[in-house]
């Protein structure tokens, strides 16, 4: 992803179709700066997570890698994490929101 952009992670999660949803997180860390999205910001279809980051959100990141991670707890009140990934994030040569 590109700093100050507007990227929208497609995420597929087997057997989240599967799950009675109460709670969801989707975290992106860097650096001890954290960005969280809830159940409301993301779209999900089948087993296929959509989120859109903000510009301001992006322009929080610097060059690099940021790790993600998605929790989510049933309605049954089971807790499941995915496995942590490393996104790319790249630098901008215009800084600030457009």
């Amino acid at each position: 992803m590109y700093r100050g952009t507007t990227p929208t992670m497609v995420l597929t999660i087997e057997g989240i179709s599967e799950i009675d949803i109460s709670q969801l997180y989707l975290s992106l860390r860097q650096f001890g700066n954290t960005i969280e999205k809830t159940l409301e910001d993301v779209e999900l279809k089948g087993n296929v997570l959509y989120c859109t980051l903000t510009q301001e959100e992006t322009l929080s990141l610097f060059e690099g890698k940021v790790e993600l991670q998605v929790r989510i707890k049933s309605k049954s009140n089971v807790a499941y994490a995915t496995n942590k990934i490393k996104v790319d994030v790249q630098d901008i040569l215009k800084e600030g929101v457009i």
